[in-house]
């Protein structure tokens, strides 16, 4: 009497096959990769946001601070979140204190930032994910439900928060991402600028 069934080295194959497809074919229909990317800015955003905050934090408690303009501004300015670190004519306990930790050291301009790595990026914005774009408190601050403004092809844009608002009050400093895209819309159909 014959037996018939799969021998070993089918069963083999056939598991072979199936965990390529499954490596291969499941993230791109899941949309997996796009979503990590998309996380991972989302990560990084709030820690260059959380470091601006604490940057804001120590520069206030040194009593020091002379507002918008100054050796000692209540926010990081442009010039320092571009390099990742307060300048070194700030206060000694705040002199070239990095912002926001990175991969790369601090103090080189528009190199030491984490990078905003979309899912979908322009050339010009895959050379420049590490880049800040100076905007204004109108940029930041849009009207309801709208997105911020963007402009070029840097990865984040920065409003330091160095302008008066109505009722003459300085306006908090803002990061955001400087991008736009409807490619890159998060869960929530937010575009990155919104996040």
């Amino acid at each position: 009497m014959k037996q018939s069934g799969f021998t070993m080295i089918e069963l083999v194959i056939v598991i072979v096959v199936l965990g390529i497809l499954a490596a291969v074919a499941a993230p791109k229909f899941m949309d997996v990769q796009n979503d990590a990317k998309i996380s991972a800015t989302k990560g990084q955003l709030g820690a260059i946001r959380s470091g601006v905050g604490l940057a804001h934090a120590k520069i206030l408690a040194t009593s020091i601070n002379t507002g918008r303009v100054g050796t000692n501004r209540d926010w990081p300015t442009f010039v320092e979140l571009r390099a990742n670190k307060l300048a070194a004519n700030r206060p000694a306990s705040l002199r070239n204190l990095e912002i926001v930790e990175s991969d790369v050291n601090s103090g080189t301009a528009n190199q030491a930032l984490p990078p905003a790595k979309l899912p979908i990026l322009s050339a010009a914005k895959t050379a420049r994910v590490r880049f800040v774009r100076d905007r204004s408190q109108t940029n930041a601050y849009p009207a309801a439900n709208a997105d911020r403004a963007i402009a070029g092809s840097e990865g984040w844009a920065y409003y330091p928060g160095d302008e008066f608002n109505a009722d003459n009050r300085l306006v908090d400093a803002v990061v955001y991402v400087n991008d736009n895209n409807d490619a890159n819309i998060d869960g929530e159909a937010r575009h990155p600028s919104r996040w």
